[in-house]
Order: structure tokens, then C-alpha cells, then sequence
């Protein structure tokens, strides 16, 4: 009965994100996904600057404009939203500017087994505030005054051209499943933004709860 409603919920999630479902086929298929804020994130690394300066993020894609951030001389990888004129539009701290792409120099981050997303993931969200760290093998997942769970990943994969991605985990009766999209998407805590929006059912012979929120890589 319990796998029975899992599959149900599933199935709407899913329909609700874009699919078409085929009775008789049994089976799922999906149609167009279009978003009005579509992103596609690529990684960068700062090159070029000596040890002892830093690279200038500033509040417009020029060079005369306000500096609101700083990156150190190795910081990466650094997460750019989108490019523009030479210009890297990133994050900065808990709000958003540009960088020059001068001093950035792209690198490409292995990804999470059979999906779309990069390696060092992690999503967070509010009300009540949690957040989850993905690995090869596993997603843990931290919720205020709840500690932490750890599921195991079953399945994970893409669809819509990689711009979306999936993972299903479990634990002990407990079923996770993430919707991961290539979508700008703000926190609503900041004037930060992230280049990927998770929705999250989590389902327990109890009921099911949802969860969204917002992804990004941390630089180092």
C-alpha cells in the first residue's frame, strides 16, 4: 500500500513539473518544460590575479562601477549564472554583481552519478529552514530542530535536455524525491540568486511533506 502511494505521489509531482502520463503504457512521458527565468550555470576558477590582490565584483558589468564584493586570487569554483559583454554574473557574498571574465578561467566539475548536476551540490530552504548535500551515493538531510537523515540514492538521471535532473533516495520506510531545475531562483532571505530551484517530496507511511528551495556550489 505504501509503495502504491509513493507511486501516486510521485506521478502527480511529476505531472504537476511537465509530464504527460500514458495509462496504458504504464509509463511517463515527458513534454516541453519551459521556465520564465531558465539558467544554465557554469563553473570558473580566478586566474591571472597575484596572490596578494583580489578580483573586483562590481554592481554593473563595467569597470566603473560600485564594487560590492571581492573574490581571493584561488577562489573556486565560482558559479556564474550568466555571461554578458565579458562580464560574469555571480555571487558575492549574500548579494549579486559582476565579474570579468579576463580573470576567470571555466573548468568543468564532475557530476553527481547519472544526473546533470555538478559535484559539491547543496540546496537549502526555508519554513522550516533544512538543507541537503548530495553525493555519488547518498543525500543527507539536515532539518531544524529534526538533526540529520542520511538516504541512500536509488535512481538519478535528467530529462528536458539536461536542464532538469532527478533524484530518488531512501531510508527506513522514507522516500526522497528531488525535481532539481536549471532555473533562477532566489532564496527569499537575500538579493542573492541561484542558478537551480529543487522541489523535494518526502514521503513516510505518516504523510508527505514538500520542500523548496534553491541550489548552488560553494567556491572554497
Amino acid at each position: 500500500m505504501f509503495n502504491k502511494i509513493k507511486t501516486t505521489i510521485i506521478v502527480v509531482f511529476l505531472v504537476q513539473l511537465g509530464f504527460s502520463t500514458s495509462l496504458f503504457a504504464n509509463e511517463l512521458q515527458p513534454s516541453p518544460v519551459h521556465f520564465e527565468s531558465a539558467s544554465n550555470p557554469t563553473y570558473f576558477q580566478v586566474s591571472g590575479v597575484s596572490a596578494d590582490d583580489v578580483l573586483h565584483v562590481r554592481a554593473e558589468p563595467n569597470t566603473s562601477a560600485e564594487i560590492v564584493g571581492d573574490l581571493a586570487s584561488d577562489a573556486g569554483p565560482i558559479e556564474v549564472l550568466y555571461s554578458e559583454n565579458g562580464w560574469a554574473y555571480l555571487s558575492s557574498g549574500e548579494s549579486m554583481g559582476w565579474a570579468s571574465k579576463r580573470f576567470l578561467t571555466q573548468i568543468e566539475l564532475p557530476k553527481i552519478a547519472n544526473s546533470a548536476l555538478p559535484q559539491g551540490l547543496t540546496c537549502g530552504g526555508t519554513e522550516p529552514f533544512w538543507s541537503i548535500a548530495i553525493s555519488d551515493e547518498s543525500v543527507e538531510l539536515s532539518q531544524m530542530n529534526e538533526g540529520k537523515s542520511n538516504f541512500s540514492i536509488m535512481e538519478t538521471g535528467t530529462y528536458s535536455g539536461d536542464t532538469i535532473s532527478f533524484i530518488v533516495a531512501g531510508a527506513e520506510g522514507t522516500m526522497m524525491t528531488s525535481i532539481i531545475s536549471n532555473e533562477i531562483y532566489g532564496d527569499g532571505m537575500s538579493d542573492k540568486d541561484y542558478g537551480r530551484k529543487i522541489n523535494i517530496l518526502l514521503s513516510t507511511p505518516d504523510g508527505t511533506r514538500g520542500y523548496l528551495g534553491a541550489c548552488s556550489v560553494k567556491a572554497n
